[in-house]
């Protein structure tokens, strides 16, 4: 709208709950984000905000300890009014706080008019990674101009109809409006919150374009979905729980390619060097299998390097 300060990028809302190991999860993020986001030209600015709702009656985490965290961050901290969960509506909450709380401002010229504040909102798993320098590239090559409507993330077609996988995804801001403001979502809210979300896209008769990407955004290694590598087209690496220790490497991956992570895996695990056909032959296939429902962790692919590719170094040498 003219007279209008530019809208920032996208806007995260970062799935968490009322446990000592999301507390400290999110300390951690909250720290790195705000790194990221100094990296982050004005056109690109991503904002992300810990989404929860109230604590139950057998929260391990004294009431205080939430309103606390509001208080000291209040522009990074959304307490939904809905009992914590994930597939009983938190999702449609979410997007119904973020339209009639978030994605507007009031325009310069005091008017009642408003300004749109993000171009996305986004959805994402407290045990996702982001590397935000990286998102906000990718949502700059999408030719946004505000009339079209962008639903963007990794497509999983295993299911019957595909959706985005709920490590992450991004609705532009039409999308969002309408999930806020239509009877018939609001009266469809319960389910798989990811399956959901594509229900109610599929149900708003608008134009909506989906953008996969695929290679971008994937779980750790040891994760049973999607495994990957690391490398340097991570934008989301998600299944953390347990490998905090990760977020390290990939705010060093720049120089990290998934053929020389496979390489060096197959060298340091399994005792031989790969060719950089035989990495690329490798890559295709694990990501064929994880397409087809068969995921391979870091001991099933030991195997599968150690049974098909060692016998032929081996024998070559």
């Amino acid at each position: 709208m003219s007279g209008c300060p530019e809208s920032k990028l996208a806007l995260l809302g970062i799935f968490s709950m009322d446990s000592e190991a999301n507390l400290a999860r999110r300390s951690l993020l909250r720290e790195k984000y705000r790194q990221l986001q100094a990296q982050l030209p004005s056109y690109a600015q991503i904002d992300f905000q810990f989404v929860m709702g109230l604590p139950s009656e057998e929260s391990p985490l004294p009431s205080q300890v939430q309103a606390m965290e509001q208080l000291l961050f209040p522009h990074e901290t959304a307490i939904l009014d809905i009992k914590e969960n994930m597939d009983h509506g938190k999702s449609y909450y979410w997007f119904k706080y973020a339209a009639n709380h978030l994605l507007e401002t009031p325009h310069p010229d005091g008017t009642s008019k408003k300004c749109t504040q993000y171009r996305y909102v986004a959805k994402v798993d407290d045990d996702s990674l982001l590397h935000f320098p990286r998102l906000a590239a990718e949502l700059l090559k999408i030719n946004d101009t505000h009339a079209h409507n962008y639903y963007v993330g990794r497509i999983n077609r295993s299911y019957g109809d595909p959706f985005m996988c709920g490590m992450l995804y991004l609705l532009s801001e039409n999308l969002v409006r309408y999930i806020a403001t239509s009877q018939k979502t609001a009266l469809d809210i319960v389910g798989l919150e990811d399956r959901k979300t594509a229900e109610w896209i599929r149900g708003s008769g608008m134009i909506v374009e989906p953008v996969g990407l695929q290679r971008q955004l994937h779980d750790h290694m040891d994760f049973m979905d999607y495994p990957r590598f690391i490398t340097n087209e991570t934008i989301c690496l998600h299944g953390l729980k347990r490998h905090v220790e990760d977020i390290r490497e990939l705010f060093d991956s720049d120089n990290i390619t998934y053929r020389g992570a496979l390489t060096s895996f197959a060298q340091n695990t399994c005792g031989f060097t790969l060719s950089e056909t035989d990495a690329d032959e490798i890559d295709a296939f694990v990501l064929a299998e994880a397409n087809k429902g068969i995921f391979h962790t870091l001991p099933k692919l030991e195997e599968y390097l150690v049974t098909n590719y060692k016998p032929k170094y081996v024998l070559s040498q």
